[in-house]
């Protein structure tokens, strides 16, 4: 009970950022659709012995929006994650309410739970939802010529998926006050940096199967040491 209270609190901190960054997110990608749409693309067949054009081919279903989508997915996921992460754990220390909230009878176990499962139902709800919906349009018959696929799909969620471990690096930066732990804010810093940077090139090149092994790890580690710093930092 008292931690599905400690989640409806946090959603409720985050609403509005998470609702800024859902609409963003779906007013850009209607606009590249809508602009993919309006916009065709035609290409002409040139005969050179007589000098003019014998044909004209419209492409528009060629293309594939969900490419350029999935970028606008990236930069809103990583703005959200900042701001997500600044309200949970930075405004905490300017306001100094960590020691009210870690001083009640709630294991810091579960408070630390009921963020990350606030944060992560602000990704899948706000970002994840709307990048389906537009899957779901791409996929109808006669859209497009070359429907996305199901690892086009999946490549959003690796973006969504490397934000959110951006916030996961984020969140001990803004708790370890110590100068000790000026190390750990480094590193928390380097980590998802290095894993966007990564991620975006592997897909690049269409390593799949790379890009989910190095975000499985890299999760594992920022989360591991955000509750090790959070359990054992002094409010």
């Amino acid at each position: 009970m008292r931690f599905a209270a400690l989640v409806k609190k946090e959603l409720k901190e985050i609403l509005i950022w998470a609702t800024a960054a859902g609409i963003t997110f779906a007013f850009f990608g209607l606009l590249i659709l809508w602009y993919r749409a309006s916009h065709p693309h035609n290409y002409y067949y040139w005969q050179e012995e007589l000098g003019q054009s014998i044909g004209v081919y419209n492409f528009t279903n060629y293309s594939q929006p969900l490419k350029a989508i999935r970028l606008v997915l990236l930069a809103v996921s990583v703005l959200l994650a900042v701001v997500i992460a600044a309200v949970q754990f930075d405004q905490p220390n300017k306001l100094k309410t960590w020691p009210f909230l870690i001083h009640r009878s709630v294991r810091r176990s579960t408070i630390l739970l009921a963020k990350f499962t606030a944060s992560a139902a602000a990704f899948v709800v706000f970002l994840g939802s709307v990048w389906t919906l537009f899957f779901i349009y791409a996929s109808k018959p006669n859209v497009f010529l070359y429907p996305p696929t199901i690892k086009d799909y999946l490549e959003g969620w690796i973006f969504i998926t490397t934000a959110f471990i951006l916030y996961c690096g984020a969140a001990p930066s803004s708790i370890a006050v110590k100068k000790q732990q000026i190390n750990k804010i480094s590193f928390a810093f380097i980590v998802p940096g290095f894993t966007v940077i990564i991620c975006c090139l592997a897909l690049l090149e269409g390593n799949f199967y790379l890009v989910l092994a190095i975000l499985i790890i890299y999760l594992l580690i920022l989360l591991l040491q955000t509750i090790e710093i959070f359990l054992n930092t002094e409010f």
